[in-house]
């Protein structure tokens, strides 16, 4: 397998992905639903938000963010997963009852292989072996925190679309 050699990010960014998303999930609240549903989906929305910031911070470690060395295929797995969510989230969202069954799989599919759509693996063994031995613990800790944080990010925004979509029953 061919490696990339520049800098490789070991997670992707999910955060700004779902930073992306937050204006369609707001726009896609129906305004004459019942007030408690609109009220759900905006705080689903607001937790979202922060939960984004939070992984964007996370992930965005100044020395084990990103390393030397890198997968090549990891750009596309990712392109995938982002268009792919774009799609799935406006299915969700719609109101309809068929994209709205196709869109929830999707993400379910999605969020079920999360981690081979966003973590270079080689980027991650390559920080990892060129840390100081006295910071493989640090890292480790940091990698095993940011990838909870990247599945919550991912489960938090397939809530938030159902919470949404949920403002579109009637």
């Amino acid at each position: 397998m061919p490696i990339s050699r520049q800098g490789e990010h070991i997670f992707n960014a999910l955060g700004d992905l779902v930073q992306e998303l937050l204006p369609m999930l707001r726009g896609g609240i129906d305004p004459q639903a019942a007030a408690a549903s609109q009220q759900a989906a905006q705080a689903a929305i607001r937790r979202l938000e922060l939960d984004s910031l939070t992984f964007i911070t996370q992930r965005n470690h100044p020395v084990f963010r990103s390393g030397p060395l890198g997968d090549p295929a990891n750009a596309s797995r990712y392109a995938h997963l982002a268009s792919s969510t774009r799609l799935a989230v406006a299915e969700v969202i719609s109101g309809a009852p068929s994209p709205h069954t196709r869109g929830y799989s999707r993400l379910n599919r999605l969020y079920d292989d999360l981690g081979h759509h966003t973590i270079d693996r080689i980027a991650q063994q390559a920080v990892r072996r060129s840390v100081p031995a006295k910071a493989v613990r640090e890292f480790d800790a940091w990698y095993a925190t940011t990838g909870q944080q990247m599945r919550g990010l991912y489960g938090g925004l397939r809530d938030t679309a159902l919470a949404v979509n949920r403002t579109r029953l009637r």
